[in-house]
């Protein structure tokens, strides 16, 4: 690892040709300058490719990856081995940074820790504002706190982590085009011994974005279902507190069949069977819990409000400490 440079920005890109130059503007614009950028570009079609090539020459550490199309988190991953930085940032082209991202962070990574968390703020495109929304760290506490873990977010994009941390956990992104930061996310938090919070907004989230894979309000992936699967299998490895183990699992299990829904009509009949032995499955491995009292009805026409009603019971019981 090259000690001189402090961070590494692991940038994928795909047809973010409308939005790509105000991320790099961004990263431009620092104030702390000792970063590298990794491009990964995932096999664009529009001319993201000729813009990144435009910022060659921009900054001191910048390198361009072009790869066949294979999603975000092989994005992601293939930038990794790349990188030389004592820590990683997982920036999203489509999102950008204050321009005292880097500078707020470098203070926070004086005692080394395995992950530092930091609020972000929400850009509405359609609109041109500029939000606190639900990922300020107004809403985080000040310490982290393993029993609100969800507080903070499973996202990757709000975190910065220590290069050799994610190498000696053997930590990167699931094999998945849809949530894959789900996975990642149950997986650092669990292994972390030495989280700091930073209580500031230095991430802009773009949101309302047209071509946004998480702009269409009807799905036809089975992720929340495959990441149940992947999710168990970490906890089952690290096999932390049964509190915790119980909400992550709660969490994730509601989110797949809550999911069904949404589900566009070519996997709506499918995607019931899924839940369902997802289900079957819990109850097999669990014979405690909200699951066992719910039956899933396909094409019943108060699923849906039966659903959000569960769903805001379990997530309030989830919130609270154990």
């Amino acid at each position: 690892m090259d000690k001189d440079i402090k961070f590494s920005v692991i940038l994928p890109v795909y047809n973010v040709a409308d939005c790509l130059e105000k991320c790099l503007d961004s990263l431009l614009e620092q104030t702390y300058k000792n970063f590298e950028i990794i491009c990964v570009n995932d096999g664009s079609t529009d001319n993201s490719l000729e813009i990144l090539e435009q910022y060659q020459d921009k900054f001191a550490h910048y390198q361009i990856i072009t790869k066949k199309n294979q999603g975000l988190a092989q994005a992601r991953n293939t930038g990794f081995p790349y990188a030389k930085g004592e820590y990683i940032c997982y920036i999203d082209s489509d999102d950008f940074v204050v321009p005292e991202f880097f500078e707020e962070i470098v203070e926070k990574t004086q005692n080394s820790p395995d992950i530092v968390i930091f609020g972000a703020k929400t850009y509405y495109s359609k609109s041109g504002k500029l939000r606190q929304g639900q990922y300020t760290s107004k809403n985080f506490k000040n310490e982290f706190d393993i029993n609100e873990l969800y507080s903070f977010h499973p996202i990757c994009w709000n975190k910065v982590y220590r290069r050799d941390f994610l190498i000696e956990n053997n930590i990167s992104f699931i094999d998945t085009r849809m949530a894959e930061d789900q996975p990642f996310f149950v997986q650092v938090i669990l292994s972390g011994k030495k989280i700091t919070v930073l209580k500031k907004d230095l991430y802009i989230y773009r949101k309302q974005r047209g071509t946004s894979l998480t702009g269409s309000k009807l799905k036809s992936d089975f992720a929340p279902i495959n990441n149940f699967y992947y999710i168990e299998e970490i906890l089952n490895k690290i096999n932390p507190d049964k509190n915790i183990k119980q909400k992550i699992i709660s969490r994730n299990l509601l989110k797949a069949v809550s999911r069904y829904p949404k589900c566009s009509d070519s996997i709506k009949s499918e995607y019931f069977e899924k839940v369902k032995e997802l289900l079957n499955h819990q109850k097999e491995q669990n014979k405690k819990g909200w699951w066992n009292y719910f039956n899933l009805k396909e094409n019943n026409s108060y699923l849906n409000i039966k659903l959000k009603y569960i769903k805001s019971v379990i997530l309030y019981k989830l919130n609270r400490n154990p």
